[in-house]
């Protein structure tokens, strides 16, 4: 991993404001919640909200529970924005924190495997 299509296309992405990008492994995909990396959480959720909002391509805001002891994890609503989005092992979202005051992420996908549609001529 980290060299692969996804990776290289969420690499080349440069939003321009706070993010943080994670490759979603199976923990991520299958369990109920995903670990922020730790200097993001630091510098840009001081603050330690209760809940974010991340909001998809469709303009969907889905709210999820922020919790911060040891380690800065999204954990309740998590799940649900994950099969909303129909999030893969190894896909790459890229986590862009575009309203601070109201903890609003645009999440942006990349994903490993792109389907490609095959026509019959």
């Amino acid at each position: 991993m980290g060299d692969d299509p996804a990776h290289r296309r969420a690499k080349a992405f440069k939003p321009g404001k706070p993010f943080f990008m994670v490759t979603m492994s199976p923990t991520y995909v299958h369990a109920r919640y995903l670990h922020l990396p730790s200097a993001f959480a630091k510098e840009h959720l001081k603050e330690q909200p209760s809940e974010v909002r991340l909001r998809d391509s469709n303009e969907i805001k889905w709210p999820v529970e922020f919790r911060h002891s040891t380690r800065a994890r999204f954990r309740v609503g998590w799940w649900e924005f994950v099969q909303g989005n129909n999030l893969k092992v190894g896909d790459v979202c890229v986590f862009v924190l575009i309203e601070k005051s109201e903890f609003l992420f645009d999440v942006h996908f990349f994903p490993q495997h792109i389907e490609v549609a095959h026509h019959k001529t």
